[in-house]
């Protein structure tokens, strides 16, 4: 499978969560791709130095990250798409409309939700204290890892492609 996460800048939460999601693939033998991209990135920044403490702190191991912006070849190769937020999700619907049944918010997918039945948003932890960076890491470490227990285990329970991954109950 590929997956892709979706934020505002791609410094920050998709980041994470692609490390994040990377640490928990690796550590269950998985083989998903996993890809990180911003709506309104600038391209070649680096991950926020709060953010990589965060998931350090996690003991995950972070590559090199620079931000890119989200383009059409990597919607089109995602099985998955996974947003920080409601507003991302519907930037990403309207911008790439055939992408719809494949992009989620991470909230959604793993079907986490607030008392009124809404999903919930991933605060952007940009410009924050250090504190920030590790509530938003321990949430998203938390939807990950719940994200990643519904994904199908190989190629072949998911179909050929595995996107029945987003048609489970």
């Amino acid at each position: 499978m590929n997956l892709l996460f979706i934020c505002t800048g791609n410094t920050c939460r998709s980041p994470m969560a692609q490390w994040l999601a990377r640490h928990e693939i690796a550590k269950r033998g998985l083989h998903h791709t996993v890809r990180s991209a911003g709506l309104y990135a600038f391209p070649g920044q680096l991950m926020s130095r709060s953010a990589v403490d965060a998931l350090l702190r996690r003991q995950v191991v972070v590559g090199h990250h620079a931000s890119q912006p989200v383009e059409d070849a990597m919607v089109k190769e995602a099985d998955l798409i996974f947003t920080m937020t409601e507003a991302h999700k519907q930037a990403m619907l309207e911008k790439f409309p055939d992408a719809a049944e494949k992009t989620y918010t991470l909230s959604e997918f793993v079907k986490k939700v607030d008392r009124d039945g809404s999903g919930y948003d991933i605060v952007d932890p940009f410009g924050q204290c250090d504190e920030a960076y590790e509530a938003c890491a321990a949430q998203l470490e938390e939807l990950i890892r719940e994200m990643i227990r519904l994904l199908p285990q190989s190629s072949e329970e998911g179909g050929e492609d595995g996107k029945n991954a987003a048609n489970r109950e």
